[in-house]
């Protein structure tokens, strides 16, 4: 028979619980539901290459930056990326997405076109995780484009030695991985799902 609350719930406002099950109602706060239930997702960043470069790189060491244009964003405390080695701001089960973007000359042929996600549980030896393929077949006028994408739900229990790497491996020498300043081209997306 009680009236309605008539607004949004808050951190203060407080619960009744059978505390135990045995019957004894107790008190609670709203603020504590968070710390049990959990509190969604607390990280969330976007990193992309901001440059071209061609041939094969293992990993892609250099011309990262933290996507900054058309609302682009991030929220948490975020990745951080040295020499291409991304490091993870909290442990926590974290899902990562990455695509690249290649282009090879009127003509060209690649048999194959690969990405790789790499990581590593020392900080030291590194393993494929997850890997995608495609395949360019060049027109006789133009440029051909081709698009991989690979993903990966990392467990990242310790964020001095849960470490991860993108590389790239093509048939073809020549090929070119794209990148840009102004938009994802190249990129790669990291969410955090929740505890380990």
């Amino acid at each position: 028979g009680a009236t309605d609350i008539g607004a949004a719930i808050a951190d203060a406002d407080l619960f009744l619980v059978d505390d135990g099950a045995g019957g004894t109602l107790r008190k609670t706060a709203a603020s504590r539901l968070k710390t049990y239930i959990g509190g969604g997702i607390t990280e969330a960043d976007n990193w992309r290459l901001t440059t071209n470069f061609s041939g094969d790189a293992a990993p892609i060491a250099s011309n990262w930056e933290r996507g900054d244009t058309d609302g682009a964003g991030y929220f948490g405390t975020g990745m951080s990326q040295s020499s291409g080695v991304f490091t993870f701001p909290s442990t926590g089960y974290w899902y990562i997405t990455y695509t690249a973007l290649f282009v090879l000359a009127s003509g060209a042929d690649s048999a194959y076109q690969s990405i790789s996600l790499l990581t590593t549980l020392n900080n030291s030896s590194y393993s494929l995780a997850s890997n995608a393929n495609c395949f360019v077949n060049g027109v006789a006028s133009g440029q051909t484009f081709s698009t991989g994408v690979t993903s990966f739900m990392f467990d990242v229990t310790n964020t001095t030695n849960c470490k991860i790497r993108f590389d790239t491996d093509s048939a073809n020498t020549s090929t070119t991985t794209i990148g840009s300043t102004n938009e994802d081209q190249t990129s790669v997306k990291f969410i955090r799902l929740g505890d380990t």
